[in-house]
């Protein structure tokens, strides 16, 4: 360990760079500090994520409140449950998925670290960027992106789509992912998205118009006039947006009556859709 690293109190005494020899990159045998998770105290690689030791104080005394808790509840003739599985227990399905993206692009960062240290640094860089897009196009249930795929040539088509190049293919051997199931991904990717950040939105127009079997040269017409101006809405969600917009566009610009129940998607709930609706009024109204 290098005499004039800043983290030596952190690491462990065992710690080595993932890599071996290190590479020239290595945050932590640079001596820049890891990061310390608020929640569990864990001192990890500021680039890989790998977990290399543990916080802990001199004078910092840990009680096991699940002992405390459980001779309580048997006093009370309770049902004990442990704080860990309350956790785990109250999580929703949106906060499991995200989870489990963020588990998989930190997997992906870890294993190329020593064998594509560029790919791994951009990664590193763009990951809540990642996680966005991988979310959007999950929740969208876009060919080849729907949730029950093999995730990691979700995650790598959208890196490489954003980076504009692919890992290396000593990288992908580690990774275990054919480089064609990237490039079918990334193609499609390259070929829907733009410039325009708000594109992702376009994409969803699409495919509710056709999940709804609304004509192409309609559809097509939804988009080129979102696109034109890019009009903002209130709601967060990008598919409830589309899906306000849809709706709008075929109420306001052509001769079709469509009813508000048929826009009821999955991801899309009532309530939200029409406070979009009503964003997007005054747009129409002008």
């Amino acid at each position: 360990m290098l005499a004039s690293n800043k983290s030596a109190d952190t690491l462990e005494n065992n710690f080595e760079c993932v890599d071996d020899p290190p590479q020239r990159g290595c945050p932590l045998m640079a001596g820049v500090e890891p990061h310390i998770s608020n929640d569990t105290g864990e001192a990890q690689c500021p680039l890989c994520y790998r977990v290399v030791g543990q916080e802990t104080s001199d004078d910092e005394q840990v009680f096991d409140d699940d002992i405390i808790d459980e001779e309580e509840a048997m006093s009370l003739d309770m049902k004990y449950v442990a704080e860990v599985d309350k956790i785990q227990t109250d999580q929703t399905d949106e906060q499991k998925a995200t989870i489990r993206r963020k588990d998989a692009i930190t997997a992906i960062i870890s294993l190329i670290v020593p064998i594509d240290m560029k790919y791994a640094e951009y990664m590193s860089d763009n990951q809540d960027a990642i996680l966005t897009m991988l979310g959007e196009l999950e929740d969208a249930g876009i060919d080849d992106f729907q949730t029950g795929k093999n995730i990691r040539p979700k995650v790598l088509a959208i890196a490489s789509h954003m980076k504009k190049g692919l890992p290396n293919s000593k990288a992908l051997r580690v990774l275990e992912v054919k480089t064609s199931d990237i490039l079918r991904r990334k193609a499609f990717l390259d070929k829907t998205y733009t410039s325009k950040v708000d594109n992702i939105i376009s994409m969803n127009i699409s495919d509710i118009g056709q999940s709804l079997e609304i004509l192409t040269p309609i559809i097509s017409k939804a988009i080129d006039m979102y696109e034109k101006d890019l009009p903002p809405n209130k709601e967060p969600k990008d598919r409830v947006k589309a899906a306000a917009w849809l709706y709008s566009y075929l109420k306001q610009k052509t001769d079709m009556k469509p009813k508000k129940g048929d826009f009821y998607l999955p991801g899309i709930s009532r309530i939200s859709f029409n406070r979009a609706v009503s964003s997007y009024k005054p747009y129409f109204e002008q």
